[in-house]
């Protein structure tokens, strides 16, 4: 195991091959649900930078976030929404465009890196310059236990909270 939480962040950020799908599965987590909401399928990043989330399950759904814009093309429908990224979404896309990249770079560009002890392995908060808290709607954390990232969660509000698990190669 290695010996920081900075280290097993940096030796799991480093098993990402750029350009690599990545398996996930999402969990929505509310106090108005009464089971988490759950879907999943796979992400990468596209040589322009755009993340492209491919859910295959419950329903087909394909979303695309560039820089400003976002598209969402449901099942077989040919036209796709194309929305500006919501505010409070773009933290959770920044930390998955750099985690799809594995680029521990673009992680510490984008945010100051909080590293603390979580159970028997780590965790990292990556909270924005603006001076953002870890429990803020938008607010990122990574989970993991030696060189394993096992949990990305994001801050969704009202007691809230999108979890997701990256099966990295």
């Amino acid at each position: 195991m290695p010996a920081t939480a900075t280290a097993a962040l940096e030796q799991a950020m480093a098993r990402i091959v750029p350009g690599s799908r990545l398996a996930y599965r999402e969990e929505v987590h509310h106090p108005a649900l009464l089971s988490p909401e759950v879907a999943e399928g796979v992400l990468w990043v596209e040589g322009d930078g755009t993340l492209v989330r491919a859910q295959s399950w419950p329903r087909a759904e394909r979303t695309a976030i560039g820089t400003r814009f976002l598209s969402v093309q449901r099942g077989e429908d040919p036209v796709p929404n194309l929305v500006p990224i919501p505010a409070v979404l773009r933290p959770m896309v920044e930390m998955l465009r750099a985690l799809a990249s594995g680029s521990l770079a673009g992680l510490r560009a984008a945010y100051r890196l909080k590293f603390g002890a979580e159970g028997g392995g780590w965790r990292v908060a990556l909270l924005p310059e603006d001076g953002m808290s870890e429990t803020e709607p938008g607010a990122v954390r990574l989970f993991g236990c030696g060189a394993e990232l096992q949990l990305l969660s994001v801050a969704t509000g009202g007691d809230g909270e999108r979890r997701l698990r990256v099966v990295l190669p």
